[in-house]
């Protein structure tokens, strides 16, 4: 069943969208699911993976900034995706879990994935959020030092750390722990 859903969407992606739009029903819709999860939000995490160490100077650090600002924003369509796909796949949870009898691993294996995936997109949404709310070109030098700060602090205890915990959950687990159910 997996690799029809990655044919399809090889060739075909609005039609494979529209196939598994909606609240997740079968196997193959978990798997599109988490795999557009999993791709949404690595492409996220490498908007603006620039070397700033090199970087010296206002016009330097501006240019940075105004750049990364712009990648950042330009990629609000993907973060609306996540949302999105994440609130289809956790409503289809718990549906399943109040209507059918959910083998104990499986429901482990996906009760970590949950709380991890929204905190990343509450770090996701911060980050947006920080992005928008100030122009590099117009910023003193101190408030661009104390954003840079606080994008930093966002990366190290959220984003970057939320994605390497969920990519420990890789798909071979979920699907044994949820095989046959």
């Amino acid at each position: 069943m997996n690799e029809e859903w990655q044919t399809i969407d090889k060739y075909f992606p609005a039609l494979n969208r529209y196939i598994h739009s909606g609240t997740p029903t079968a196997q193959s819709d978990v798997e599109y699911v988490l795999a557009h999860l999993d791709s949404d939000a690595g492409r996220l995490n490498a908007l603006c993976m620039n070397d700033t160490s090199g970087r010296n100077g206002d016009e330097s650090v501006i240019r940075y900034m105004a750049d990364c600002r712009a990648q950042t924003l330009a990629a609000r369509p993907l973060l609306d995706d996540l949302h999105v796909r994440f609130k289809q796949f956790k409503a289809a949870w718990e549906k399943e879990t109040t209507e059918r009898s959910v083998p104990t691993e499986c429901r482990n294996v996906i009760g970590r994935i949950l709380p991890s995936f929204e905190h990343y997109l509450s770090v996701e949404d911060k980050e947006f959020k920080l992005w928008e709310s100030f122009d590099p070109n117009s910023a003193t030098g101190q408030e661009r030092a104390q954003i840079l700060r606080h994008l930093g602090d966002l990366d190290q205890g959220g984003a970057a750390a939320t994605l390497d915990e969920l990519k420990g959950i890789d798909e071979k687990l979920i699907r044994d722990a949820c095989k046959g159910y």
